[in-house]
């Protein structure tokens, strides 16, 4: 009819040219091992918009990072809408074998890489978490101490409403086996505020997890309707000024608890990747392993950008640290 023609839908098989891969920054190589998503959170316009979950091959990943790392690259991120969810994929010819290799094998092959500094993965979802895959973060010392965590919400009522699987009780247990596997694990996490039918109470729930887990870091976002996801049918709209208004609770929370992690740094050193300059002149900055915003003089002979160098933390701020280079 003379109309544009739109192609639309999602391959079962995409090839992946690791040379033609857009490469943002000079400080991290970051790897997709795994497409779309099999949840069915309702809030979420991901599986729409992305199709079904597709996990890339080990081999092809090791490929991958190896290349990078070869090009100079010392720290690796994988990504993944449900990144620790990647499995092998099942041959062409059936089913995957029962026992077949996932995150945890896929995280002991990779940081065994030669070269690999450091190693970094986004986003986990709580459910998918096993005991081997917490082993895994902390038996390797190049695996960062920090992980993004989404709990989205405190209360079970509202995490059931959301379709996330998991209880409060569960995360909090999951919290604690990671942070047994790995002392010192910084925590970041996503929150929606104002999910129908979140009453004070289950925001208070909410408030509480946060105080008992101390976040080094939360983002947290108003509920907004997506098209095409179930959360719009449920009952219990929240008025936008109430949401708003504990929004604002949250941050001021949160931002007294990241004030008092960022001031337990204070006196410590940390090896520091430079990403960029500072906004003051004759300043670098980068980031620590626990993925805290560092600000330090670069001196006569600045570091090269993805180099990384060792920083005296000598001044907390409410979302970065002020520290001085000292001697390898």
């Amino acid at each position: 009819a003379g109309r544009r023609v739109v192609r639309t839908g999602f391959p079962e098989q995409r090839a992946y040219d690791i040379d033609a891969v857009a490469r943002h920054g000079e400080y991290k190589g970051m790897v997709t091992i795994v497409e779309g998503c099999n949840k069915r959170c309702t809030f979420c316009i991901v599986p729409q918009t992305r199709g079904p979950e597709r996990s890339r091959p080990l081999a092809e990943i090791v490929r991958e990072v190896e290349h990078l790392l070869a090009y100079g690259f010392v720290e690796i991120e994988l990504l993944g809408q449900t990144v620790n969810h990647w499995r092998e994929p099942a041959p062409p010819a059936g089913p995957a074998e029962d026992g077949a290799l996932d995150f945890s094998h896929l995280l002991e092959r990779v940081a065994g890489l030669p070269g690999l500094r450091r190693l970094r993965f986004v986003t986990s979802y709580p459910r998918d978490f096993t005991p081997r895959m917490v082993e895994q973060v902390g038996r390797h010392p190049n695996i960062c101490p920090y992980l993004h965590l989404p709990a989205q919400s405190g209360s079970d009522r509202v995490l059931r409403r959301m379709g996330r699987g998991y209880t409060r009780a569960e995360y909090l247990d999951l919290v604690a086996q990671l942070r047994r596997a790995r002392p010192g694990l910084a925590l970041s996490t996503d929150i929606i505020v104002g999910f129908p039918g979140e009453t004070e109470d289950d925001f208070q729930c909410t408030l509480e997890l946060v105080r008992e887990v101390r976040f080094a870091s939360v983002y947290a976002f108003l509920y907004s309707p997506r098209p095409g996801t179930a959360a719009p049918r449920l009952d219990g709209e929240v008025e936008r000024e109430i949401a708003a208004e504990r929004l604002q609770r949250l941050f001021a929370l949160e931002d007294g608890i990241q004030r008092e992690l960022n001031r337990e740094l204070v006196g410590q050193q940390h090896e520091v990747l430079v990403t960029g300059w500072g906004k003051q002149p004759g300043t670098q900055t980068g980031r620590t392993s626990c993925h805290r915003i560092v600000h330090f003089p670069s001196g006569p002979d600045p570091v090269p950008l993805g180099q990384l160098t060792r920083v005296h933390i000598e001044e907390a701020l409410a979302h970065s640290l002020l520290g001085r280079q000292v001697a390898s």
